[in-house]
């Protein structure tokens, strides 16, 4: 997966650029590749002009878990093709997009409202006890960035023993008119209802989180107002949104960092 995405058009100034390779391939058992070797960006004419070739843009290689990103020296120019190379790939990568002429600046916006549900689900290898599959549906998030960078992460709010949020999923945005996160819990989990909320990040650390948690009894699917995160009092349901902005705040400090 690149981002953005091969012939993506109005690509903002900052958007990262970045390459997702398989799982491992930078870890020790990987083929230990030089990453300052294996991205390339050129610069062309204005959009649609084809390289051949273009002005080399210098930047900063990193690699962040499987994912080699490419940071410019300097913002990347308005109205231009760029094209990039990804090597060390199965198949080697050649992308190209078109900028824009703005910055991101503004967080996701979530449109629409969370839908949620819960199936019970036999032994298996997360689930030695077996449990539940718990799902959460949304409308995929805009953003004045390129769609592909959003990521979004789903926190467990309110539960047996959730003294804090903790993530229980996270994804990538895709194409599509529904985004679907999935979580496996274990009965005793399910023994109290819980609180799912939804956050999203974009590349340069803009992050936003829904207004109103998912509230539901695993077991008999029965969904609460989001003012069940307060329904032990105003003291132990306002420490979990807290902790939970200030989670978010903690990754966007850490995106924008890198």
């Amino acid at each position: 997966m690149v981002t953005p995405s091969d012939s993506a058009p109005a690509v903002t100034l900052d958007a990262p650029i970045y390459v997702e390779y398989s799982p491992g391939y930078f870890g020790p058992d990987g083929p230990g590749e030089d990453p300052t070797t294996l991205i390339q960006l050129e610069a062309c004419g204005a959009c649609g002009t084809e390289c051949f070739p273009g002005a080399p843009v210098t930047g900063l290689v990193q690699v962040h878990g499987d994912r080699l990103y490419f940071l410019p020296d300097e913002p990347l120019r308005e109205g231009t093709q760029y094209q990039g190379h990804a090597g060390g790939l199965e198949i080697e990568l050649d992308f190209g997009f078109c900028t824009g002429r703005s910055f991101d600046r503004s967080p996701p916006r979530l449109s629409g409202e969370l839908h949620s549900s819960s199936t019970r689900v036999d032994a298996q290898c997360d689930l030695p006890d077996g449990g539940y599959r718990l799902a959460v549906s949304f409308a995929p998030a805009t953003d004045d960035g390129p769609p592909g960078s959003i990521e979004y992460l789903l926190y467990l709010s309110r539960g047996a023993e959730i003294e804090a949020p903790r993530v229980v999923a996270r994804a990538r945005n895709y194409a599509s008119e529904e985004i679907t996160l999935g979580v496996l819990i274990t009965p005793e989990d399910a023994h109290t209802p819980i609180c799912l909320t939804l956050a999203a990040t974009d590349g340069v650390g803009n992050a936003v989180v829904s207004d109103e948690p998912q509230c539901f009894d695993p077991i008999t699917r029965t969904v609460f107002s989001g003012a069940c995160t307060v329904a032990r009092g105003a003291s132990s349901g306002g420490a979990p949104a807290v902790v939970l902005s200030m989670g978010v705040l903690g990754l966007l400090i850490a995106r924008r960092r890198r």
